[in-house]
This record gives structure tokens, sequence and C-alpha cells, in this order.
């Protein structure tokens, strides 16, 4: 049994959060097919997800993704996992159908990770979720590019808070600079 609890809505994307009851015996279905495009995020736990005759093992630090119409099996030894769904309402399937549906994340994928939780528990601004969840799904690429190692998650989410601080700095300054313009007499 799954539950999935909305956690925002826009017109480009659902995110929804979705686990298991713990007073509820799951049973993993033969096989599920997907009816959307959705880039997943596991926030605790782990599971083994089949997809053509491969199987791989999704954790903490990689990305499922989903394919309209594709079939999947998740095969769970204890069903504890939390996973964060980003759905696309009008992605394009083509895009993602020939990938694999399981990636490691990438310094950039880390980073987006971390900037889209942290809106989502602080603000829920709508324009910077949808901003965030398409980067997500730009950053969803070859399977090549998974190979590449990511960086030490302290050493991502520092330089995240980092560059965060920065940006809001820089629009600080503009606001000022703008102000002062206005406020400056004529000569």
């Amino acid at each position: 049994m799954l539950r999935v609890q909305p956690v925002f809505d826009s017109a480009l994307v659902s995110i929804e959060r979705i686990d298991h009851p713990a007073d509820i015996p799951h049973v993993d279905p033969p096989e599920e097919m997907s009816r959307t495009c959705s880039i997943n995020l596991l926030e605790r736990g782990g599971f083994a997800v089949r997809h053509r005759r491969r199987r791989w093992i999704v954790g903490t630090d990689d990305l499922f993704v989903t394919v309209p119409g594709h079939v999947y099996r998740y095969d769970h030894d204890d069903a504890t996992d939390v996973v964060v769904a980003v759905c696309f309402k009008n992605a394009d399937a083509a895009r993602f159908a020939n990938q694999p549906p399981v990636v490691r994340a990438t310094n950039r994928r880390t980073y987006l990770r971390r900037r889209l939780v942290a809106h989502l528990q602080r603000d829920a601004d709508a324009l910077a979720i949808d901003s965030i969840a398409e980067s997500c799904s730009s950053a969803r690429s070859t399977a090549a590019e998974a190979t590449v190692h990511a960086a030490r998650r302290s050493s991502i989410g520092t330089r995240a808070a980092s560059i965060s601080r920065g940006r809001s700095s820089t629009a600080t300054t503009r606001r000022r600079t703008r102000s002062a313009a206005c406020r400056a007499p004529s000569a």
C-alpha cells in the first residue's frame, strides 16, 4: 500500500511525498505501469527497480525516473522508503524514453535536489520550484554522465548555501542601488 501526500502543485509540476503506512503490510505488485514523467528523489530507505530485464538498486544518492507507458517492478526488503516525486504535467516523454531509469547524482543534480527540498520546506515559491524542477529535468541526461563522481554532500550543501546567500545579497544590493538612484537629486 502506498500513501501519497500532495506537497506542491502548479501548471507545470505536481510534487508528492510517497511512503508506506507502517500499520498496513506492503506487498509489491508483479508490475506497475507509469502514467507520468517523473523524477523521484529518495529521502530515506531504499528499494530495487526492474525495467526491461535489468535491475537497479535505488538509494538516496540516485534519481529514479519514470516514463509514461513504461512498466516497472519494485522490490522492497522493508517498505520504509520515502520518495519525493516530481511529476511533470506536459513533459516530452521521448526525451526520457531510451535512458536508464536510475542514475547516480552528479554535483549539479545534488545541488538542484537540495534547492528543491529547501524551497519546499521554506516557502513554496511556485516560480522557483517550477524553475528548479525544470532544471532537474534538464540535468537528467545520458547514462555516461551518470558515472561522474558526486562530491561529498557536505561540500555541495555548503556551496548551495553560499550561492543562495550570494543571490540574496546581489538582489538586496540592486534594490538599494535603484532606491538610491530614485532619491538622488537631479543636477
